[in-house]
């Protein structure tokens, strides 16, 4: 594995890492020298897929089963990542539920509360329990949506999600 080893003894947890930027971002973190949890939410395959990747390289990972939206279960991988690699020190907030085009006055109350239970209150846990357990500060990132800045006109309350984490991100930061 190809690495200048700046993330060696690291260890992350990568939400929603089993497919598409969250594969891409823990196959770096990987490479980088960390330990990686890469979290999903139903497809098996993928996640073991992700793992085998890393572990080919000469990596360390680990495949966790947990919805963001379940605060019991993302709590559990949180300290089943300590229990298995000793430490935490990189969470990356990258699962999100992005629903079909929800215009905001078609957009019912199961839809939102959907959207804000994985989007912000699974998110919102999932630090909570990442600082529990981080020693000497810790990395956390949470990854958003470019609608944060610009709006959506079909995808008001989904842009409103994101933008909570953007806020979790700088007052957490503090």
């Amino acid at each position: 594995m190809a690495s200048d080893g700046r993330l060696a003894g690291k260890v992350a947890i990568v939400t929603g890492g089993s497919r598409g930027i969250g594969r891409a971002i823990s196959l770096r973190l990987a490479r980088d020298g960390a330990a990686v949890v890469v979290n999903y939410a139903g497809d098996e395959k993928r996640a073991a897929e992700t793992v085998a990747a890393i572990t080919a390289a000469g990596g360390r990972a680990w495949a966790a089963q947990a919805r963001i939206g379940d605060i019991p279960a993302t709590r559990k991988m949180v300290r089943q990542a300590v229990e298995t690699f000793g430490r935490l020190d990189i969470l990356v907030n990258n699962a999100s539920y992005f629903p079909p085009t929800q215009p905001l006055t078609e957009t019912t109350e199961e839809q939102f509360d959907a959207l804000y239970g994985i989007n912000a209150r699974g998110i919102f846990f999932t630090i909570q329990e990442a600082v529990r357990v981080m020693k000497d500060g810790g990395r956390i990132i949470n990854i958003t949506s470019m609608i944060t800045l610009y709006g959506e006109k079909e995808f008001v309350a989904y842009g409103a999600s994101r933008a909570v984490s953007e806020s979790f991100a700088q007052s957490a930061a503090r």
